[in-house]
């Protein structure tokens, strides 16, 4: 490894960022991908640091897979936040269409329950007061358990934004 086996500065981004042989200069130089002898890109005191800094092959091979665990993981993560958007909407859109038949039964419009019970195929439930009340009790808490849903995503999605880190 060169001159980047000794201690590092504190406050250093991570192992895989790479320290000149210049004592006096603390710029981590970014990982690099090929092996070889790199010149330093810091500076200190306003002026170029003339250091360099070799990285080795095994330095590279690690360099290489935390690259790559990184862009898997950012990868499912970013499929999983997909998904939970495409969920939240489904459960939203769900949810309001529940809630509108509820207000629509509050305010005594006919038409729109009228149409909910034939877009539904439930249009016996016209004719059955304690069936149809049956059944607003099973929305009521049917949009209780969207709202649960709902709740549990935006808390796991807000959860991501405060631990998202570079491993580098």
């Amino acid at each position: 490894m060169g001159c980047t086996s000794s201690k590092l500065p504190p406050n250093w981004p991570s192992p895989l960022h790479n320290k000149c042989d210049k004592r006096r200069c603390k710029f981590p130089n970014p990982p690099q991908a090929a092996e070889g002898r790199y010149n330093c890109v810091g500076s200190y005191h306003g002026r170029p640091c003339k250091g360099t800094y070799y990285v080795s092959r095994d330095r590279v091979r690690r360099t290489s897979h935390a690259y790559s665990n990184y862009y898997a993981a950012v990868d499912a993560d970013t499929r999983r936040r997909r998904e939970d958007r495409q969920l939240l909407r489904e459960y939203r859109a769900e949810r309001d269409y529940y809630q509108r038949l509820l207000h629509a039964v509050r305010a005594g419009d006919e038409l729109y329950i009228r149409k909910y019970l034939d877009e539904n195929k439930m249009t016996t439930l016209r004719h059955d007061w304690k069936r149809w009340q049956a059944h607003l009790t099973d929305l009521r808490g049917f949009i209780l358990e969207l709202d649960d849903k709902i709740s549990e995503i935006v808390m796991r999605n807000r959860q991501y934004e405060e631990c998202v880190t570079v491993p580098w």
